[in-house]
């Protein structure tokens, strides 16, 4: 919740995802910058956000940078707590965070 305004996938879809899909429709290439969930938040939130944004994105298959591929809005080393983590070249990874947008 931001204020009084629920942060939910119709929300979402009206603000970040029709005035760009409008774009996309006339030719113009949209990637998505900037996605990412501070550490702190609650991991089953972060994953259900995530997957909310994930699922508006893919009918238009947008690429996705993350915030931070390392560290408090990233994949790698977040120390976010309720992650399982798995060794990958010596980093700690949350793969289900990285499932979402695969």
């Amino acid at each position: 919740k931001q204020g009084k305004t629920w942060i939910n996938e119709a929300w979402l879809d009206k603000h970040y995802i029709k005035p760009w899909s409008a774009l996309a429709k006339e030719g113009i290439r949209v990637m998505v910058g900037e996605v990412g969930v501070f550490r702190r938040c609650p991991y089953p939130v972060a994953l259900a956000y995530l997957t909310d944004v994930a699922a508006l994105m893919q009918p238009h298959l947008w690429p996705v940078a993350f915030w931070h591929l390392d560290g408090n809005f990233g994949v790698l080393n977040t120390r976010r707590a309720g992650a399982k983590y798995e060794a990958f070249h010596g980093q700690k990874l949350d793969r289900r965070m990285v499932q979402i947008f695969q």
